[in-house]
């Protein structure tokens, strides 16, 4: 019998796994489904570049790695 009080701790479960390009393509604002041309990711890049650069009021270095990190992956799967 276990004494009264809290449980003993848990090991935390380990973090779903999470498909980079889905998450590239929720970084750039676009649908799981929706279809990609180069054209299509590299005008949405430099759409969130305008808003997120470093130097923008507002904007974050963090925040543009992201959409550059995301462009990047999601050009390389085209190629």
């Amino acid at each position: 019998r276990r004494p009264p009080g809290p449980p003993p701790p848990r090991a935390a479960p380990p973090p779903p796994r999470v498909d980079p390009l889905l998450a590239a393509r929720e970084v750039l604002g676009f649908e799981p489904t929706e279809a990609l041309t180069r054209e299509r990711v590299q005008e949405r890049k430099k759409a969130l570049a305008r808003v997120f650069h470093p130097d923008m009021p507002g904007g974050s270095k963090a925040a543009m790695q992201r959409v550059l990190t995301s462009a990047d992956a999601l050009l390389a799967k085209m190629a």
